[in-house]
């Protein structure tokens, strides 16, 4: 584990796991869960599978753009009151999303003291996982894991947002 970015000392924590889906976000966002970090509301049916919290990965997006150029006001408000809600309800939580690099930026100001997990796995047993679980094409797997890599790094670098890496 390496701490890109020094901690800060709060009372209170948000932590967002990232990476790219069957790389091992699950595993670790349990792992969270199971230290006191309410990655998933006890309300939502079947979260604990996955540990992804249905309310930020349901819905379309909607990719018309306002002025000011946000590429997704509605799903940035409807994250906005679902951040303000958990932030009211716990002192530490947090949210595993694979698709996250598409709106943190439009809301990161609303999370409070927020840690990053950037979860990585070798990226050729990622593409092999995806076979696994009936991707039709390896390569596919492969390039669209290199890209999210590559999108969360470059979100977390451009925000500097303190980030540990687990691998």
């Amino acid at each position: 584990v390496a701490v890109a970015y020094p901690a800060e000392s709060y009372d209170s924590r948000t932590v967002i796991v990232i990476g790219c889906g069957r790389g091992g976000t699950t595993a670790v966002s349990g792992v969270v869960d199971a230290l006191g970090v309410r990655m998933v509301e006890e309300n939502q049916p079947g979260t604990r599978i996955n540990m992804e919290a249905g309310e930020f990965v349901s819905g379309v997006l909607d990719e018309r753009q306002e002025h000011g150029g946000q590429r997704y006001p509605g799903l940035y408000r409807r994250i906005g009151k679902i951040i303000a809600r958990r932030n009211a309800a716990y002192v530490n939580w947090g949210w595993k999303d694979p698709s996250v690099d598409l709106y943190l930026d439009g809301v990161i100001h609303q999370v409070r003291n927020p840690l990053v997990l950037f979860v990585l796995r070798n990226v050729y047993d990622v593409g092999v996982s995806h076979i696994a679980a009936g991707e039709p094409s390896f390569e596919t797997a492969f390039d669209q894991s290199l890209q999210r890599y590559a999108r969360g790094w470059g979100l977390v670098s451009k925000l500097g947002l303190p980030t540990v890496f687990v691998g």
